[in-house]
């Protein structure tokens, strides 16, 4: 999946959360304290805006991690005419664990769930209702966009040709590569039966007891990301509809563009992110 790059010479501006609120409207190339160590992205502040849109990271091309392109912050030629407020932050476990995709994952903890935090001290500070909180993210980014946002109630998430069981995912040598650096074992089956959780989507609403709203994208000519990851999720959200205490609203949206496992680009995704994030542009 093509993406843009930040030039690696750039140096982001440490910024405390709490100040996000009073810096001036416009895009900046920030560093956020997670607690564990920092997370890189651009923010854009829009102080008319009471919308909060995440775009997460994709996979890191083999190339550039071998050219250690850093930092990778996919789609920050987006952010600066997006009418609302922004954060679009780096794939931070590529660079640290030299692995093409973390998936979120931590061997002491769940990486989604700091990601999650900075999400609601960000809107906290802006003072922005969950409700108007939307995460997007494709493939590697999509996966991320569910999981975090089985732990922010209210917001909603768009994934676009994502995985949604590590444990199933056709390129099993990615999840071992993974395993090995992170976990320390090439045991995935290991892995899988110890973070169920962190490796499945759905085991992840499970596990918090919250289903959030969402708009799956997919490909129908993505194969076997289709049979093995896309489908399965659907029958799997509608057993957690009779499952679930609360109602959810899940939308499918289909195409058949011929390109495989490439994610839709900004002309396609931004109408598609507004109308379902209530934007008005």
């Amino acid at each position: 999946m093509a993406a843009d790059l930040i030039e690696p010479s750039s140096t982001p501006n440490f910024r405390r959360i709490s100040d996000l609120k009073g810096i001036p409207d416009g895009v900046d190339f920030i560093r956020l304290d997670s607690g564990s160590g920092h997370v890189d992205g651009l923010f854009k502040r829009l102080a008319s805006s009471k919308s909060l849109v995440v775009l997460f990271p994709a996979a890191l091309p083999l190339a550039a991690l071998k050219a250690q392109q850093f930092p990778y912050i996919p789609r920050w030629q987006w952010v600066a005419s997006m009418p609302v407020n922004v954060w679009c932050f780096e794939e931070a476990l590529a660079r640290k664990y030299q692995i093409a995709a973390g998936w979120f994952q931590e061997g002491d903890h769940f990486y989604a769930d700091t990601i999650a935090r900075i999400i609601r001290d960000i809107a906290a500070a802006l003072e922005i209702e969950a409700g108007n909180i939307t995460l997007m993210g494709s493939s590697l980014g999509g996966f991320g966009a569910l999981m975090v946002a089985a732990a922010i109630p209210g917001c909603r998430a768009i994934a676009d040709i994502a995985q949604t069981d590590l444990h199933s995912y056709q390129f099993r040598h990615h999840v071992e590569d993974l395993c090995i650096k992170i976990y320390g074992t090439n045991d995935v089956d290991g892995v899988n039966a110890m973070h169920r959780d962190r490796f499945s989507v759905i085991e992840r609403f499970r596990a918090l007891g919250h289903v959030p709203d969402m708009t799956i994208l997919h490909d129908i000519t993505d194969e076997p990301n289709g049979r093995q990851q896309i489908y399965p999720f659907f029958v799997d959200l509608a057993a957690l509809q009779t499952e679930s205490p609360n109602p959810f609203m899940f939308e499918a949206i289909l195409r058949s563009t011929a390109r495989g496992h490439v994610a839709l680009h900004r002309g396609e995704m931004l109408p598609i992110l507004y109308r379902a994030a209530g934007i008005r542009v």
